[in-house]
């Protein structure tokens, strides 16, 4: 079979630099969220008409100018399939009170900086007000927070090891299970040996040695489920509050898990934590993911920042239209993983692309911890790592809301 064609701007990746002195005029404008750490979301706060044509000329295959005619997907729409789709808008900060208008009220706290130190130094006397980053960090921190309707649950998908999907599953429960106050679980649906329980962090040795031995399989044979301590006997949980149901890592067991006992196992935990979070095998057609699929109300995809990476990621994409999801698609969050730190243009080629079929794109630092291979500590994470996660746990939980419209639309 020949070698599908690669499009000349997908040969940046094979480059250092990512620099073409051929086509240096074609050079794009860099993306805001170009830069490891930062995200680029795609939805707007209000979607018109022209909005939807717009954006049905820009899908790759539609009628009128494509952009990226040389697309690197597997197969092509020959419409958008979610063109008209308009989610609701995300949980957003309330402005603050005016107190400085009306010569009065009581400033936030500084949390950091200089205007912390002043703070704390004067006694609390002086008080410059909030930094930046601290109202930045208050925003993410309340598109985090946002509310969940009964539960919501976020399939992490990929075609291959190696592209960080564990690491994307502890990084945005963590981030999570850091803000919210309600309960984060991440489950290792993996049919063969899974390693989510072996890379988050315990935050006790009882925590670690009370769930270590339990598996997903054994919350099931065990058929207990009413009270939340018949689940958390199951659980192993981080030094972040989250929590993780293992899969099995006995080389003696030859049955896999079935979409059947995935269902009855997310059912099972489903009234005792708010945000579900599937590690899923690479095998995309295999029963066990097929399982998760079945009631996913979110989808993630990792991916690197090299070619076959960037096709596998874009084959997860092509594979849920084919399959009649076009919804998840169009509402997938997409991470690049080990991103180079400051700007890139290979980067900002890769959101750029990528930013045209799914709602977020979101680049992640390579961090020497996470590159160690061992249990994740959240605190041990570069602040820009950290940043990173809760980038991606907010544009994540940004599509909550969308549960919450259709479910109204049902009651109409």
């Amino acid at each position: 079979m020949s070698e599908p064609h690669i499009p000349e701007w997908m040969s940046h990746l094979a480059t250092p630099t990512g620099r073409d002195e051929g086509t240096a005029d074609l050079q794009p404008t860099p993306a805001r969220g170009a830069e490891a750490g930062t995200a680029v979301t795609t939805e707007s706060p209000a979607t018109t008409d022209n909005d939807i044509l717009a954006a049905a000329a820009r899908w790759p295959g539609s009628e009128g100018p494509d952009q990226h005619s040389g697309a690197i997907g597997l197969s092509r729409h020959a419409s958008p399939p979610m063109a008209a789709f308009t989610a609701p808008p995300p949980a957003r900060a309330m402005p603050r009170p005016p107190g400085s208008v009306l010569g009065g009220g009581v400033r936030p706290v500084p949390a950091s900086g200089w205007r912390r130190a002043v703070y704390v130094l004067s006694g609390g006397t002086l008080n410059a007000g909030e930094s930046p980053k601290d109202v930045a960090d208050h925003d993410l921190n309340v598109r985090i927070s946002a509310p969940v309707y009964a539960d919501h649950r976020v399939a992490v998908l990929s075609l291959k090891g190696g592209a960080g999907k564990t690491t994307t599953v502890v990084g945005i429960g963590s981030a999570m299970a850091e803000v919210r106050n309600d309960r984060i679980l991440g489950i290792d649906v993996n049919p063969d040996m899974g390693g989510l329980a072996h890379r988050v962090a315990p935050a006790s040795h009882a925590s670690a040695t009370a769930g270590s031995t339990a598996t997903i399989y054994d919350l099931i044979e065990s058929g207990r489920h009413s009270k939340y301590a018949d689940v958390r006997a199951h659980t192993v949980e981080a030094d972040t509050g989250l929590q993780v149901l293992a899969s099995h890592s006995d080389p003696a067991r030859s049955d896999a898990l079935t979409a059947d006992q995935v269902q009855t196992a997310l059912t099972m935990v489903a009234d005792h934590y708010q945000v579900l979070l599937a590690d899923c095998g690479t095998g995309i057609t295999h029963p066990a993911t097929s399982g998760v699929l079945q009631s996913a109300d979110s989808v993630v995809v990792p991916t690197l920042l090299d070619e076959a990476a960037i096709h596998r990621a874009w084959f997860v994409l092509d594979w849920l239209d084919a399959h009649h999801m076009p919804d998840l698609a169009a509402r997938a969050v997409v991470v690049v993983n080990q991103a180079p730190s400051g700007r890139d243009q290979r980067l900002t080629r890769v959101t750029d692309y990528f930013a045209q079929r799914v709602r977020a794109v979101v680049a992640v630092p390579a961090d020497r911890h996470l590159a160690e291979g061992g249990p994740i500590y959240w605190d041990r994470l570069h602040h820009r790592t950290r940043h990173a996660y809760r980038s991606l746990a907010a544009a994540v939980a940004d599509d909550f809301a969308t549960k919450f419209a259709t479910a109204a639309g049902q009651r109409l």
